[in-house]
């Protein structure tokens, strides 16, 4: 068995986010609050580590490759509002009695799928221009990136 690119890997924390939204919507729809609480607590963790391996590792390479100073402004733009969304659902009653709840998930929700296709569209950009074995080498960057992540909102300078 041969290890994850960075491209595969990336595509792994996409479907468990995938996987954790269609929890949230079956929690949702049984008005499991207690449940909801729980799932919302595990997406806000897989989304703090996936963010931070892309602040360090995708973006990076990103705005190295040749197309990607644009791409890659728009998304440090959104990892922005990613980290900003995180805090505010960390600040805010999970239940589904709180209309505000819902406004901000909603809001997450969409942050999330705008998210994921720029992310897959910055990998294709990253992968036209690195070897597999750079890819690899990349995808255990992330892995650390992971690792060493903050669980706390992070604020987004301008690189």
């Amino acid at each position: 068995m041969h290890p994850l690119n960075a491209s595969q890997a990336l595509a792994c924390d996409h479907e468990n986010i995938k996987v954790l939204l269609s929890l949230y919507q079956r929690t949702k729809k049984e008005k499991d609050s207690d449940s909801c609480e729980r799932v919302i607590h595990t997406l806000m963790c897989t989304l703090r580590l996936h963010n931070q391996c892309v602040i360090d590792t995708v973006l990076p390479a990103l705005t190295d490759t040749e197309t990607g100073g644009k791409m890659g402004e728009k998304l440090q733009k959104m990892l922005t509002e990613s980290e900003q969304n995180l805090e505010t659902l960390r600040n805010t009653k999970k239940h589904f009695d709180n209309k505000d709840f819902g406004k901000v998930m909603t809001k997450v929700m969409k942050g999330i799928s705008k998210q994921i296709e720029m992310g897959e569209e910055a990998m294709a950009a990253i992968a036209d221009e690195h070897d597999e074995e750079e890819m690899v080498d990349m995808a255990q960057s992330m892995e650390g990136d992971k690792m060493g992540a903050p669980m706390v909102f992070q604020k987004m300078t301008q690189a």
